[in-house]
This record gives C-alpha cells, sequence and structure tokens, in this order.
C-alpha cells in the first residue's frame, strides 16, 4: 500500500503555535543546529511539518 498524502509544509508562525512559543523563539529556534532546513518557494520559507515534530519530539520537552 502507498502513500499517497501530499506533504505538509508550515510556517514559522504555525511552528509557534504547534510549540506554543513566540513567533521570535520560533524563528531562534529554527536557526539551532540540527533543526529541518526550510523548502523554499519563490522566497518563502516553509518547513515540512513532519520534519518539525520529529525534531521537537526528539529534543526538546514541551512547553508548560
Amino acid at each position: 500500500m502507498t502513500d499517497n498524502r501530499q506533504p505538509v509544509y508550515v510556517t514559522i508562525k504555525q511552528i509557534a503555535a504547534m510549540t506554543g512559543s513566540s513567533y521570535s523563539s520560533a524563528k531562534r529556534d529554527a536557526e539551532l543546529p540540527g533543526f529541518p532546513d526550510p523548502y523554499y518557494f519563490v522566497k518563502r520559507k516553509r518547513w515540512l511539518r513532519s520534519e518539525v515534530e520529529a525534531y521537537f519530539a526528539s529534543c526538546c520537552r514541551p512547553r508548560s
């Protein structure tokens, strides 16, 4: 069985919402070593949601 779902890309604003952090904190997180590389669509940066979720699951504890 093959998976025909389209990849889901997210913005910094969406990453901030996913993690419960501020926009500026999410931008800082995106610059950390090991954070997934962004994909560029024209001049817009987007991250693959599954890669971002895997990054936070493997390295960070949830914010309270």
